[in-house]
């Protein structure tokens, strides 16, 4: 996939057939989630050569669509990534706590009851997780983001 997206990044105009297109890689990333970051990318890139209009249309369609997938932290994070950027304009809500800890709540991510000293507990403040605001996020996925982690996937 990641080979895939660097092709696919090569484009500089919308294909005759970019419905299908993006149907065809939101199943692929339905069936397999691991390959969302990729996907996401590829997405992200045709969806930027659509009209205005039908780029609401395709992101609400392909959220929609990925909302389904069980268990899906990691696909939600990635859903934010590509669909929250100014450019693409769709306000994403989830209940994944990073997700809203990006939209500005402060979700408890860490079990930290536990912890007496004060420092610490205020150390681990999810405010402090954030680096820029979301929106302010490119539209497009370049290949390199994804490839940190592919490239980096052997460790996990």
């Amino acid at each position: 996939m990641s080979e895939f997206h660097t092709s696919i990044s090569k484009q500089d105009k919308p294909p005759d057939d970019l419905d299908v297109q993006v149907a065809i890689a939101t199943d692929i990333a339905y069936v397999s989630p691991a390959t969302f970051p990729a996907v996401a990318g590829i997405l992200s890139h045709l969806i930027s050569l659509a009209q205005s209009d039908a780029k609401l249309r395709l992101w609400t369609k392909v959220r929609d669509k990925m909302g389904r997938v069980p268990y899906n932290g990691y696909v939600e994070i990635w859903l934010q990534r590509i669909i929250q950027p100014k450019a693409v304009g769709i306000k994403f809500e989830s209940d994944e706590p990073i997700c809203q800890i990006v939209n500005g709540k402060s979700p408890q991510l860490w079990e930290c009851r536990w912890i007496s000293n004060d420092a610490l507990k205020k150390a681990m403040e999810v405010t402090k997780i954030l680096v820029a605001d979301a929106g302010e996020a490119e539209e497009v996925i370049q290949p390199e983001e994804v490839e940190l982690f592919r490239q980096n996937a052997w460790a996990y």
